[in-house]
């Protein structure tokens, strides 16, 4: 793969003195750190990085465990499912109760 020159590195550290920029961004690209992990940790390891990166609400755990992937309706490392139904039951009735007048006017007068 082709390294940036010098007068990419030279921009980069304007950047960072400007505005913060931090030239470990563009050092490497996310593709080839999944691949260092996947060599390093496996395969288990590549897709807990990459649901890390996909949901951005996980905690990435670099041991090969893809379990410890917590989401954010999961409470705690116990892997309890009980708060995800409670938020779909409440997502659900939080949709269609408020529609529930409406739904049942138009019903009613469809069917009359």
């Amino acid at each position: 793969m082709n390294q940036p020159g010098e007068a990419f590195w030279v921009l980069t550290q304007e950047l960072r003195e400007l505005t913060g920029f931090e030239p470990a961004w563009v050092s490497s690209t996310p593709a080839e750190e999944t691949a260092a992990i996947m060599e390093d940790r496996g395969i288990p390891a590549a897709y807990s990085l990459l649901d890390y990166r996909y949901r951005l609400s996980a905690t990435f755990h670099s041991d090969s465990d893809p379990d410890k992937v917590l989401g954010p309706h999961t409470s705690g490392g116990n892997g309890s499912r009980l708060p995800v139904l409670v938020a779909g039951v409440l997502g659900f009735m939080g949709y269609y109760l408020p529609r529930l007048p409406y739904v049942a006017w138009k019903a009613t007068r469809e069917w009359h």
